[in-house]
């Protein structure tokens, strides 16, 4: 019952936030936006409207990335790029598969979704040259180097292939983690999205720690790996960092 009244109050904010959007045109604006990084900004109002939405409380620490940006953070649950996007506009990197979602690939596509495909190095070389075009117009990029979702007990190495574009742009990496409240709102395995939807909708609260580490500055002899293993060590100890600070809390 109380699941079935919280998802009540998010559908009545729902059509609320809808009528929001048609008044603020936000699709138009994206449409519209003659830059990648104006696209980040009107993904960044939406960012902020769906965690209101959704009742998501955001503690931040740590300085946001002061301009453009390769934005690399652990991945826990499908509303982590909201988190990192309402926080610095940003346009995140999606697998290509999300293209050819229904509804949801159109919108990825004119918001400026940067999509990946993991089977080809020819494709992953073309993403690279956009992810950097991107980069240097002025937009940061949020990637997800993990390559999948975990607990957020602990952080999986990092695919280094994605901190080559902060070289090739000249812009720093600034790794960015994210700890949610409770181990039950991370979305791993197998686990379906609707229910575990259903589940994290009926929360009356959610909160979520997003910590921001110093900027990663790239050099002409700094390999895409150290970046990799410095941007870790980062997440690493601010995962646990995050996970003492609720044990004693507790």
């Amino acid at each position: 019952m109380k699941v079935l009244l919280r998802l009540k109050r998010i559908g009545g904010a729902a059509s609320a936030a809808l009528e929001m959007a048609g008044r603020l045109a936000f699709l138009r604006a994206l449409e519209d936006a003659p830059d990648p990084r104006s696209r980040a900004t009107v993904l960044q109002q939406i960012a902020r409207l769906l965690l209101r939405l959704h009742s998501i409380e955001v503690t931040e620490l740590g300085p946001r990335p002061a301009a453009a940006a390769l934005i690399v953070a652990n991945h826990v649950n499908y509303l982590d790029p909201l988190v990192v996007m309402a926080s610095h506009a940003a346009l995140p990197v999606a697998k290509d598969e999300v293209r050819r979602w229904p509804v949801i690939g159109g919108l990825c596509e004119r918001g400026g979704v940067q999509f990946v495909s993991r089977t080809g190095a020819a494709s992953g070389a073309a993403a690279l040259r956009t992810m950097a075009r991107t980069l240097g117009d002025g937009a940061s990029i949020l990637n997800f180097p993990e390559g999948t979702t975990t607990t957020g007990r602990s952080v999986l190495p990092l695919k280094p292939g994605c901190f080559a574009v902060a070289r090739i742009a000249a812009v720093p990496v600034v790794p960015a983690a994210i700890a949610w409240e409770s181990e039950t709102l991370s979305w791993t395995g197998d686990v379906s999205f609707v229910p575990h939807y259903l589940q994290v909708a009926g929360r009356e609260r959610i909160r979520v720690r997003l910590h921001w580490g110093d900027p990663l500055e790239p050099s002409s002899s700094t390999t895409d790996h150290e970046l990799a293993f410095r941007a870790h060590d980062f997440l690493a100890r601010a995962i646990e960092e995050a996970r003492n600070a609720a044990a004693e809390r507790a």
